[in-house]
């Protein structure tokens, strides 16, 4: 057991020591940076501020519980919403979480899922295990949903299909603890055939 628990450390490590070099080679194309719609405005507001709750609520969980998933995944999610911080600055859309105070959300929908998920986690361990795995779930969902039908901007496309790789990498390390405890979790956001293919995609 300690080798498997063992071998899964080292996988989760490596994807997320991979994810942060590939977040560093996302550079900006300014020359080549369209007129943005509408659409892709709100989305990019609503994602910073999604990506800033998950960090806030493993933060959260982080103080509450010794596993490590929560830290480790929690560093990755500041990653992500500065990536979106950067796509906000170089479009000069206004940031809707500058001065970012955790736990606090100007969208009300992200303000009432931060409520709930925090509530959950605090039930148990398992609990926590399931907040992640409804966090990463809804994140795939959201993203998959803005490349498919709002994001046409190749900046904007490259850091969301980044997210949505570690999103991957994220739902596989939950459902890893998930199986350990004898947790068994329903997607809420997906469909069943859509939660199994992301927890064997292979980015």
């Amino acid at each position: 057991m300690k080798q498997i628990l063992l071998y899964a450390g080292l996988l989760f490590l490596t994807s997320q020591s991979f994810g942060q070099c590939v977040a560093t080679t996302l550079q900006i194309d300014a020359e080549n940076m369209g007129e943005l719609t509408k659409d892709e405005v709100e989305s990019l507001k609503y994602l910073r501020e999604e990506e800033f709750l998950a960090g806030d609520v493993y933060d959260y969980l982080s103080e509450l519980y010794t596993l490590p998933v929560f830290k480790n995944i929690g560093r990755s999610e500041d990653l992500h919403t500065e990536k979106v911080r950067e796509l906000l600055e170089a479009y000069g859309i206004e940031d809707p979480a500058k001065d970012h105070v955790a736990g606090i959300f100007k969208n009300k929908d992200l303000q009432k899922h931060y409520n709930d998920l925090i509530a959950l986690g605090e039930e148990s361990l398992s609990s926590a295990v399931v907040v992640g795995l409804t966090i990463e779930e809804m994140d795939i969902k959201d993203l998959s949903d803005a490349l498919e039908n709002v994001i046409k901007e190749d900046n904007i496309k490259a850091v969301y299909e980044f997210l949505l790789m570690g999103s991957h990498h994220h739902l596989k390390a939950f459902n890893f603890h998930a199986g350990r405890l004898g947790v068994i979790y329903s997607p809420q956001f997906l469909t069943e055939k859509e939660f199994k293919a992301a927890l064997i995609k292979e980015n």
